[in-house]
């Protein structure tokens, strides 16, 4: 198993600027092994509902989800040019402020658990900054900068709805993820990134 770091990393916000072990599989060929790669592991499972008491599971069966669940199917943004299978689901809907946002046409999240907050392209991040402003008189700053992400989901029109946790967490020390920030379009990074 071969796996190296870099004595440092540049933060571009969200990040902590630390080194992370990504949990990434499925790569292009041109990208050298990933850790999970060189693993029996197939399937990885993190829940991050409670916390204080999340899971990180790695497991070399399939999931068996119970008859009629709802699942993410996941989308591969390597067809597009990204340099690995990402953990990426489309977007059925976004709700800033309690207002559902209307899509500039697909979108699709990149759910990475090394990342806090969320970062939107600028066209997203301008009509949630408006959002958040218009309505911090009457929901709150907290309530106005809410963030509810619905993805697709194998059942129709019921997504699954991931809600940013708001204010400060005692659990993690008093660390604050409710952070929201503006992406450049095109990412600023070439494909061999």
């Amino acid at each position: 198993l071969t796996y190296g770091t870099m004595l440092e990393v540049e933060s571009y916000g969200g990040n902590g600027g630390g080194a992370f072990l990504g949990f990434v599989r499925k790569k292009a060929d041109r990208i050298r092994p990933t850790f999970l790669g060189q693993t029996s592991f197939r399937v990885l499972t993190v829940d991050l509902r409670t916390p204080g008491r999340e899971l990180l599971r790695l497991s070399a069966e399939p999931l068996k989800p119970a008859p009629g669940a709802a699942m993410v199917p996941l989308v591969d943004l390597r067809e597009v040019g990204a340099p690995v299978c990402y953990y990426a689901a489309g977007v059925q809907a976004l709700r800033f402020a309690g207002e559902l946002v209307e899509l500039p046409g697909s979108v699709v999240a990149v759910l990475d658990t090394g990342t806090t907050g969320l970062s939107l392209p600028p066209a997203l991040y301008e009509r949630y900054d408006a959002l958040r402003r218009a309505k911090a008189g009457e929901l709150g700053l907290r309530g106005a900068s809410a963030v509810d992400v619905m993805l697709k989901t194998t059942v129709g029109d019921l997504p699954v709805v991931l809600n940013m946790r708001q204010g400060r967490m005692a659990a993690y020390g008093g660390a604050a993820f409710d952070i929201v920030t503006p992406i450049p379009e095109p990412s600023g990074m070439d494909a061999d990134a």
